[in-house]
């Protein structure tokens, strides 16, 4: 098929498309010059729901090398069943398999946005084991974590010590925990100014508030360009 207009002006609104995988599907299939775009936009963001989902996802990524650099960010959605286990298995499973992902969100949602409902929440725990996978996402430069029940502040802190080396962009939507956790010695939360964050967002009701002014002496105030707070305390009095 022969183009009308520069195909820079194509690429455009194949852009403007990402996230509605059904029409980018049809742009793939509609020419050889609206492939590449197509496609770029269809992996730019994975997000498997369930195992089969990421079963498939994986054999896609093994068998066709060329799709591996495509994909430039990851949500994980949290089940309602053994959503520790799920967060463990997808970051273990990708881990390897996303060398050039930059963003890592973890979510009670597929779809999760800035809006704030308690009652959403999803329970979530972030083991070391998925830490330590986690940290294998070594080009990972923006986190979100978006309306999350954690069982520790300690679950947070093992994400963010996971990619101190890496990680630029923090957003914090409408987490929880119940208790701060055991702070190991030596750990770096018990130190000041070591994390080199550019933007920090922390929206929602927080009980856990030893923990956030941990994480807020955390952050190197010469690095932070950009800090935003919505933070509620709770009105039950606790």
């Amino acid at each position: 098929m022969s183009l009308m207009f520069p195909l820079e002006l194509h690429e455009q609104i194949i852009d403007a498309l990402r996230g509605d995988n059904a029409t980018l599907l049809h742009c793939a299939l509609t020419c050889r010059a609206w492939l590449p775009r197509s496609r770029y936009n269809l992996y730019f963001e994975v997000a498997p729901q369930h195992h089969a989902q990421l079963t498939r996802l994986t054999q896609t990524l093994r068998s066709s090398p060329d799709f591996v650099n495509l994909v430039q960010e990851l949500t994980i959605p949290i089940p309602i069943i053994r959503p520790a286990t799920w967060i463990d298995s997808t970051c273990a499973i990708l881990a390897h398999d996303l060398p050039q992902v930059k963003k890592v969100t973890i979510s009670h949602t597929l779809f999760p946005n800035a809006q704030y409902y308690p009652h959403t929440r999803r329970i979530a725990t972030i083991s070391r084991r998925a830490a330590i996978c986690i940290a294998q996402f070594t080009t990972v430069t923006h986190v979100i974590l978006f309306e999350l029940e954690l069982s520790s502040f300690v679950d947070l802190a093992r994400v963010v010590i996971a990619l101190r080396s890496s990680l630029s962009n923090l957003e914090c939507h409408g987490l929880w925990w119940s208790q701060v956790g055991t702070i190991v010695a030596g750990s770096p939360m018990r130190k000041t100014g070591w994390l080199n964050l550019e933007s920090l967002l922390v929206v929602g009701t927080w009980r856990g508030i030893a923990g956030v002014t941990m994480l807020f002496g955390a952050v190197n105030p010469n690095s932070l360009r950009r800090l935003t707070l919505d933070v509620n305390l709770p009105t039950d009095g606790s």
